[in-house]
């Protein structure tokens, strides 16, 4: 029976079996370990929409139609 205090942070996650990694090769597998664990439900957030400066339905102006009124 060992007397060895618990590790709050719990199990670790990744364990390496054979070989010495370094703390990039490590943290590189974490990355994609990370990526590929997700957390989302595999629907993308939609994007940025178009600026609406004008009213969809108007056809706008001509280009400097602005000099032409008076």
């Amino acid at each position: 029976m060992t007397n060895a205090p618990k590790d709050p942070r719990g199990p670790a996650p990744v364990k390496v079996v054979s070989g010495a990694p370094t703390p990039e090769e490590l943290a590189a597998v974490t990355v994609v370990l990370t990526a590929l664990q997700g957390g989302g439900d595999g629907v993308p957030e939609p994007g940025p929409t178009a600026a609406t400066w004008r009213h969809a339905g108007s056809r706008g102006f001509p280009p400097a139609s602005w000099m032409a009124a008076k």
